[in-house]
């Protein structure tokens, strides 16, 4: 992703902000340019506007863009009556990903092509979005404008990424969709007691699923789970297991969550033996192949979390499963929520305390749901029982999963064997 600009500073506007930051834009993405566009039929290549206002609305929502999981934003939210393409940035804890979306306008005749998904490491989009921010920032200057609300804002947003913990702490907000810069005393309480348990992304992941109305349930939740006897969520094995699945499927440079997820899955299986023609069968079989005791229980119900994976002061597994209720659909979410726990300790082993929730784009959560489909549901075995006839609905039963997970282990078949 790359901006592109070239200033024409002085063309009419209604503000000396607006005045001093016109320009011609263009933006890059996968190598196209996103503000390629026809206006009443004829063909341009940038659009003329006032840049304070995206600069603006980048640096007002930078934490959020950061901080927040399973949310994307759109240019289209800065416009502010100007016409830009619909960009639309997503970032996941691990990925940031932007796309053009193809778009029309009415009022002027104005339509934008769309182009295919880039997919930058954070420090690149980082890079990307601050330069331009920066660039706008010194149009300002150098017209002598000074204390504009994006100049204000992105020296107080400047002096936070320096600062290590404030930087955490504004990420943290960030999760939530609040501004860390005008924020009430019970939320910062909430995030302060959030990262009492939780750091990094497992931190940020945790805010953005339970968010602001059930943090404090689900910290009390977190406490009295890890106050219950060990025997009741201890996975003796799950550490030795993790360990020799890194060793089976080591990390890959770039790879994308999903597909570290399904690498170890496969993993696991060989490391326990557990063929992939072998249904499991429920909740305490999985917990016994991981060292469970045969008095592994759930915890209690809550809201916003599903599991707890966590370790304790001597450095041994355990896996607070959520009671998900009494009917059948329930137990086979207990029985996916498990194995997503069990799939992040196998692919993320290093945090303290990690949760299984709400979230579906979040790398954690997307790492998790990929390897509990995969160690659940092997593709090769759906793929066989599609073959002999058997439909979505037999084959989900034959597993103990949802409908929706085989559908989505068939819709995804082509990339789980890129990565075969």
């Amino acid at each position: 992703m790359r901006f592109a600009v070239d200033w024409m500073p002085g063309i009419p506007a209604a503000t000396p902000e607006e005045r001093a930051t016109a320009g011609e834009l263009q933006i890059y993405v996968s190598e196209s340019n996103s503000c390629l566009h026809t206006r009443d039929g004829v063909l341009e290549e940038a659009i003329l506007l006032p840049l304070v206002h995206i600069a603006e609305g980048l640096a007002q929502d930078w934490w959020s863009i950061f901080g927040g999981r399973d949310r994307s934003l759109s240019l289209i939210s800065y416009r502010r009556g100007n016409v830009v393409p619909d960009l639309r940035m997503a970032f996941d804890g691990s990925i940031f990903e932007t796309r053009a979306y193809q778009y029309q306008y009415r009022n002027p005749r104005i339509g934008f092509w769309g182009s295919d998904t880039e997919t930058l490491t954070r420090d690149q989009a980082e890079s990307s979005l601050s330069n331009f921010i920066d660039q706008v920032v010194a149009q300002l200057n150098d017209a002598s404008i000074q204390d504009s609300s994006v100049q204000l804002r992105w020296s107080r947003i400047s002096n936070s990424r320096l600062d290590p913990e404030e930087s955490a702490f504004c990420e943290a907000a960030g999760a939530l969709g609040v501004d860390p810069y005008q924020i009430d005393e019970d939320t910062t309480q909430n995030i302060e007691q959030s990262s009492e348990l939780f750091a990094g992304e497992p931190l940020y992941e945790f805010l953005a699923g339970v968010q602001r109305l059930h943090i404090p349930s689900a910290i009390s939740w977190v406490g009295n789970a890890e106050k219950r006897p060990g025997y009741k969520s201890r996975l003796n094995d799950l550490n030795a297991i993790a360990m020799g699945a890194e060793a089976e499927a080591p990390p890959v440079a770039g790879e994308k969550p999903w597909a570290l997820g399904y690498r170890r899955a496969r993993a696991v299986r060989k490391v326990v033996a557990i063929d992939e023609t072998f249904r499991i069968s429920g909740v305490q079989y999985l917990a016994r192949q991981f060292g469970a005791s045969p008095n592994y229980s759930l915890a209690p119900k809550t809201n916003g979390l599903r599991a707890l994976r966590s370790y304790d002061d001597k450095g041994e597994a355990h896996v607070h499963l959520k009671d998900h209720g009494k009917s059948p659909a329930s137990k086979g979410a207990e029985l996916f929520a498990l194995a997503r726990a069990i799939g992040d300790a196998c692919c993320y082993p290093a945090a303290q305390r990690a949760a299984v929730n709400e979230l579906y784009l979040a790398s954690r959560q997307a790492a998790g749901r990929a390897f509990a489909a995969e160690f659940l549901a092997p593709l090769n075995e759906i793929e066989s029982m599609s073959r002999d006839g058997a439909d979505i609905s037999t084959i989900a039963g034959e597993f103990g999963v949802a409908p929706v997970v085989v559908e989505h282990q068939l819709e995804n078949r082509l990339r789980i064997r890129e990565v075969a």
